[in-house]
């Protein structure tokens, strides 16, 4: 069985080392169904790598300290909604090659637009609790 730090390294070792990144942490979150997560740094930005159920998740933070957004939601602001929506068929294919192609575009949403970013969390977890819910009543 691979080990999370040699699939991590055999899949995504280039472009680390390309983007200056340091792992920073590993954990076994036990609360999580045993889901592996590791924390990287870079001089850009910090990467959250979660393997669940044998899936990649990807989220991104400015610096130590700030909250985690999905790469789906930070790439949505980089690129625009409409140029997001084009390119998706990529992202959901390679994300962490999506990212790398639009590195500066990302970096500059994820330090000047994190409200933006945060907002379509936000609406995200709205539009669930309308759907599980319902509208809420007057």
């Amino acid at each position: 069985m691979q080990t999370i730090e040699s699939e991590i390294i055999s899949r995504f070792g280039g472009f680390f080392d390309r983007e200056q990144f340091t792992v920073l942490r590993l954990v076994i979150d036990p609360e999580h169904f045993g889901n592996e997560v590791v924390i990287c740094s870079s001089p850009r930005f910090r990467l959250k790598l979660v393997k669940d159920r044998g899936e990649f998740l990807f989220e991104l933070s400015p610096e130590a300290g700030k909250p985690w957004y999905p790469l789906e939601d930070v790439l949505k602001v980089a690129l625009g909604s409409k140029r997001f929506k084009d390119y998706h068929p990529f992202f959901a294919e390679d994300p962490i090659g999506t990212l790398a192609l639009y590195i500066p575009q990302v970096t500059q949403a994820i330090h000047a637009k994190e409200k933006e970013i945060a907002t379509l969390g936000q609406k995200r977890g709205q539009d669930l609790a309308h759907d599980i819910f319902g509208s809420p009543k007057a």
